[in-house]
């Protein structure tokens, strides 16, 4: 009798570690997938994201060119004379002064 109630303990755990082992494999299965659903979703919002971007990137390019020409322009048509008329000066050339150092000079005396 004590041989089978032991034997039918046995079989109830090995049935409990059954259940178990079954739904912490389950419960891992639709972690894997939420996981796999979100690296996916993350991945595709990345590609949009690019996309984006390189729309933004090809306008600002546009622009950029367009007022580099433009400054190219205004550039061109200042004049020494439209200088004088905003209110600009002819500079008078700046004088430096140099100070120059005494050469430095080391001598040996050899009457010792």
């Amino acid at each position: 009798m004590k041989t089978k109630a032991h034997a039918l303990s046995l079989n109830k755990l090995q049935a409990l570690n059954t259940k178990v082992l079954f739904f912490a494999a389950l419960a891992l299965l639709v972690s894997l997938f939420a996981l796999y659903v979100y690296l996916v979703n993350r991945t595709v919002m990345n590609v949009v994201a690019r996309e984006q971007t390189g729309r933004t990137v090809a306008t600002l390019s546009t622009s950029i060119g367009g007022l580099e020409f433009k400054y190219i322009t205004l550039k061109d048509s200042i004049t020494l004379d439209l200088a004088h008329e905003k209110g600009f000066m002819d500079f008078s050339p700046t004088t430096f002064l140099a100070q120059q150092k005494p050469a430095a000079t080391l001598s040996f005396n050899s009457s010792r």
